[in-house]
């Protein structure tokens, strides 16, 4: 089992953020981002109501903690999540797709525009780099 190490990020206006493995706890209180999302933009795939049952939810973290290298992390500023980056394999057991992964990014609209999203690719390729984390991240290299 690998987990993310929690990570401070500061961005601008000197406001720190706190960038976790989302765990099945923070699942309770995941509706009422997700609603704030759809309500935002279009450009999710998220709906109003989606997640009334946080049970999938704890399930599907607790899996992806297991699984050694997919992620689903929070961003907190103090115990608010603003954001969420999952990165996983949408296919894992297609023979010829074990080198794929797919990553999607969703920050609240108060918090874009200061680096959160950045930040976030940021470390994780600094983790990877340092070996803190095994994760496949060549398509982080792409942004940078």
């Amino acid at each position: 089992m690998t987990k993310y190490p929690p990570e401070k990020i500061l961005l601008k206006y000197n406001k720190e953020i706190i960038v976790r493995h989302l765990e099945p706890e923070d699942a309770d209180t995941y509706a009422g981002f997700s609603d704030q999302i759809s309500s935002e933009t279009r450009h999710t795939l998220h709906y109003s109501g989606q997640f009334t049952d946080a049970t999938f939810l704890k399930e599907k973290w607790k899996d992806v903690i297991k699984s050694g290298w997919e992620l689903e992390l929070g961003g907190f500023d103090e115990n608010k999540l603003i954001s969420h980056l999952s990165f996983y394999k949408p296919r894992p057991f297609h023979p010829y797709e074990k080198h794929t992964a797919e990553f999607g990014i969703r920050i609240l609209k108060d918090y874009c525009s200061i680096g959160l999203g950045s930040g976030v690719l940021r470390n994780l390729r600094l983790n990877q780099e340092s070996k803190k984390t095994c994760y496949p991240f060549g398509l982080i290299d792409l942004i940078f």
